[in-house]
């Protein structure tokens, strides 16, 4: 949710209609946030990372609902990315962790995160990311793989809802 709202107002992003992203805090809730969109008829689509949790609930979404019922998209087209993916490593590293962590050339933003050494909220990291663009936005320049990818999953979104 923070990483979305921080990189629409950043790159001032316009979808055609009024979106809003709800936050569900994990993959495993979707279903319920699913459940209540249908019942209030709302045009919504659902949005989940490429891990296996997000897979496993992509296919119980489609089970319950539906394959054409509901709208449902991946954080990016490689089947391997989670939204921390997205950014690239040295925006990751200089704007969400401030500098101050070694990623391994060969490793996604993702997978360094989940390291079983690593404490690291995914939550409270996006939220951090969400302040600061809030609050030092023309401090803040993104690497162009940063903003394609995040220009990219935007332009999916909309596609699916309008």
């Amino acid at each position: 949710y923070f990483y979305f709202v921080a990189m629409i107002n950043h790159l001032s992003f316009n979808f055609e209609n009024e979106v809003h992203f709800i936050p569900c805090m994990g993959a495993d809730k979707v279903t319920l946030i699913v459940s209540l969109m249908e019942g209030w008829g709302l045009n919504y689509c659902v949005l989940l990372d490429n891990e296996s949790k997000g897979k496993r609930v992509k296919g119980d979404l489609i089970e319950r609902f539906g394959y054409t019922d509901i709208k449902i998209t991946s954080v990016a087209k490689n089947d391997k990315y989670e939204i921390e993916d997205l950014f690239d490593k040295r925006d990751f590293k200089k704007y969400v962790f401030d500098g101050e962590i070694g990623i391994a050339e060969d490793q996604r933003v993702s997978q360094f995160i989940k390291q079983k050494d690593n404490t690291f909220d995914k939550a409270l990291l996006a939220r951090t990311f969400f302040e600061l663009i809030q609050k030092n936005h023309d401090d803040v320049t993104l690497k162009e793989k940063t903003i394609n990818n995040f220009k990219q999953l935007f332009e999916d979104i909309q596609g699916l809802l309008f």
